[in-house]
């Protein structure tokens, strides 16, 4: 069993790892999803988040929460390598 101050460094040094992962600039948000043709009431289910809350990254309002970034990150990744395709 790892201990506790051990994991909790861990824990730590991943959570601001993820919050260091670079997005794109809001503009290039937006641009892969509605190439993909996913509509941001769709992307804010998958996600678990309301549509005005993926308005809000798109516009630059708001980033994700740590919660959330990897996964938003992630799918954006996909939009843009299936445009690539």
């Amino acid at each position: 069993m790892v201990p506790k101050p051990v994991a909790q460094a861990v824990e730590e040094a991943i959570f601001k790892a993820r919050l260091r992962r670079q997005l794109p600039p809001p503009e290039e948000q937006r641009r892969p999803r509605e190439q993909a043709g996913v509509s941001r009431r769709d992307e804010a289910t998958w996600l678990g988040v309301t549509e005005s809350t993926v308005w809000r990254w798109e516009n630059g309002d708001r980033r994700p929460g740590a919660d959330l970034l990897d996964a938003y990150a992630d799918l954006l990744d996909l939009y843009r390598r299936r445009a690539a395709g």
